[in-house]
């Protein structure tokens, strides 16, 4: 599979420097632990494939056009 895709956020000086640690710690680099992290958690997911096309198909017709998702923090 062709990794194209970026997931990209914002973390605070000190998660950053955690996280470089964590990474160092495994010998990894930071993306091949965040690959990892996204991998687990997906696994964990388990979305199921007829979910997987209703939103792909919503996400490609509102291409150009983000949403407004409510969010919880």
């Amino acid at each position: 599979m062709t990794r194209d895709k970026r997931i990209a956020t914002s973390v605070t000086s000190e998660d950053k420097l955690d996280f470089q640690i964590a990474a160092m710690r495994r010998d990894v680099s930071e993306s091949e632990l965040l690959r990892e992290i996204v991998d687990d958690f997906l696994e964990e997911e388990d979305i199921p494939d007829e979910v997987r096309e209703y939103f792909k198909e919503e996400l490609e017709s509102d291409q150009g056009n983000p949403k407004t998702v409510a969010t919880a923090d």
